[in-house]
């Protein structure tokens, strides 16, 4: 089971992220084995890109695991993740107010 086809994220997005990236400790990824939330986004047209934390399989922690529950977020990566997701909104932000000029 899992995706026959992976959806790329959209361009400007994913290079928004790679400036940042690095602070983050954030690496590209494809996804094959599960959907994404921005699967069905991305299968109508809309720009997406997905953040979230893989272990060193490339799979989400304790997926399909007894161990895969709430209790086992771990918060601090919850917050690093919306970091990032912030640093790439506000460089979009910069992107566009400098091309509007």
């Amino acid at each position: 089971e899992g995706m026959l086809l992976s959806m790329e994220a959209a361009p400007k997005l994913a290079a928004a992220a790679s400036v940042c990236a690095k602070d983050y400790g954030a690496v590209p990824a494809t996804m094959r084995a599960v959907p994404t939330a921005a699967h069905i986004p991305l299968s109508f047209g809309y720009r997406a890109m997905t953040i979230m934390g893989l272990d060193e399989r490339g799979l989400p922690p304790n997926w399909n695991q007894i161990s895969d529950r709430v209790t086992a977020i771990d918060e601090a990566e919850i917050g690093r993740a919306a970091d990032f997701a912030e640093a790439i909104l506000r460089g979009l932000e910069i992107r566009m107010r400098e091309s509007a000029g």
